[in-house]
């Protein structure tokens, strides 16, 4: 956790992500996208 900024930053993106696959009831993807 040195770059804790930019952790922050990526667990936003992905939190957004997560939820707008959610929304679409696509959350099976989502696994694959945490891969990328």
């Amino acid at each position: 956790m040195v770059t804790s900024h930019l952790t922050a930053q990526k667990l936003k993106k992905i939190h957004a992500a997560y939820r707008s696959l959610v929304k679409r009831g696509e959350l099976k993807t989502f696994p694959q996208m945490l891969e990328k």
